[in-house]
């Protein structure tokens, strides 16, 4: 992969890996997308390597300013993310599952069906950490980030390709 000798689709479950920075995106949970802080599994069954998302450090409640799709404007992304954003396939998806959590419903239907579990979880971690304050609005505002950076208004939105150092392919 990082020879370009195999496809995204090939080693990758780009479904999930596309879910993965999403959800990163959604957490603002960037420093998980450093290198030495990714962990990748691979699954014998599909023979493809998925992502696994861990501790995405949200406590600091610092909102989003850009999304990892932004990749000119993001520099933690090394050059093994780079290559993924540059697959379409990859690219796709990933503008695909931005759309599906950019909606207020999403946020709306996830926090709805947790709420018995979040009350619970929050009860015993305010026993140990009585002043920690949970904030929905924080994850509100940066899927709010989301839905801005998506919808630009702009004359024209192009995606591309690098080819190498000179050249692009517009998709």
């Amino acid at each position: 992969f990082m020879n370009n000798e195999i496809s995204t689709r090939q080693i990758f479950n780009i479904e999930k890996m596309a879910k993965y920075y999403v959800i990163t995106d959604l957490v603002g949970g960037f420093h998980q997308l450093m290198v030495e802080n990714v962990h990748l599994y691979f699954n014998p069954i599909t023979q493809l390597i998925e992502p696994i998302g861990r501790e995405w450090d949200v406590h600091f409640y610092e909102n989003s300013t850009t999304i990892s799709g932004e990749r000119e404007n993001f520099p933690l992304l090394d050059k093994f993310h780079k290559m993924l954003f540059s697959d379409e396939d990859f690219f796709k998806e990933y503008i695909k599952n931005l759309n599906r959590i950019s909606k207020q419903e999403y946020l709306d239907e996830f926090f709805n069906k947790i709420d018995s579990d979040l009350k619970e979880k929050l009860n015993y971690l305010y026993k140990d950490y009585p002043y920690h304050s949970f904030s929905k609005s924080y994850f509100y505002d940066n899927q709010a980030l989301i839905s801005e950076k998506l919808n630009q208004p702009k004359i024209m939105k192009v995606y591309y390709k690098r080819i190498n150092n000179k050249e692009y392919e517009i998709l």
